[in-house]
């Protein structure tokens, strides 16, 4: 079980600070991070649903991946984003996952998005942290490739969510993925990032258990 940073909701202090601006201009599309955020950190959001759906849906999180990261919020107005770190911030925890404010919002607001889109983007960085726990080989857009499989897995894991409501966070994905193929952040062509997903949904829905699922999408995504 995770507990939030113990500090004041993002929400009631819009405020930017110089740190966040430059670490936005400088990550404006990775997802891991090599050192902590710099800039100030929430223990929530002050939108009570959504922090519900983040306690809730990081604690089903915690217990199919086997890992127990933290989870903070970020100022990320100027450029939305979520990161995974795999230091440790807090000893009570392994690694710690930073979601972004505008990012959760754009996700949950948005027509074509919404609620399964957020829990996606989480899925996603907790694939991270289990690949730094299992020390993952992978490099640039597999290594996210690879994320994005686990995330599907665990969205397929969910026996409620049905094929379509998928798209969703198919939709999250798509718009997410670039063709920059010689950039070192390049995350995947948005073909192939939704691709990976359906095929971890798939397995999910076998009844795989994280630890073959994850050698699993590592060998498929090889391929890619």
């Amino acid at each position: 079980m995770f507990i939030l940073d113990e500090t004041s909701p993002l929400v009631n202090s819009m405020r930017v600070n110089a740190a966040n601006i430059y670490w936005n201009n400088l990550y404006t599309s990775a997802c891991t991070l090599g050192s902590p955020f710099p800039g100030a950190t929430y223990r929530n959001i002050g939108y009570p649903n959504l922090d519900s759906l983040i306690y809730w849906e990081g604690n089903l999180l915690a217990s199919i991946f086997g890992v127990n990261p933290a989870i903070l919020i970020i100022n990320d107005w100027q450029s939305p984003n979520a990161f995974a770190y795999w230091g440790v911030t807090d000893p009570r925890f392994y690694g710690t996952i930073y979601l972004g404010i505008r990012l959760l919002y754009d996700e949950l607001f948005s027509m074509d998005k919404g609620v399964l889109a957020v829990v996606g983007i989480m899925a996603h960085e907790f694939a991270h942290i289990l690949q730094w726990k299992y020390q993952s080989q992978l490099i640039g857009k597999y290594r996210e490739l690879h994320a994005d499989f686990l995330a599907g897995y665990y969205l397929g894991v969910k026996n409620y969510i049905l094929y379509r409501d998928l798209c969703a966070f198919a939709s999250s994905l798509f718009t997410k993925g670039d063709y920059n193929f010689w950039n070192p952040d390049h995350h995947g062509t948005p073909q192939q990032r939704v691709a990976a997903m359906n095929m971890g949904y798939g397995l999910g829905k076998s009844g795989s258990e994280i630890n073959k699922a994850y050698l699993k999408g590592d060998e498929i995504i090889r391929g890619f």
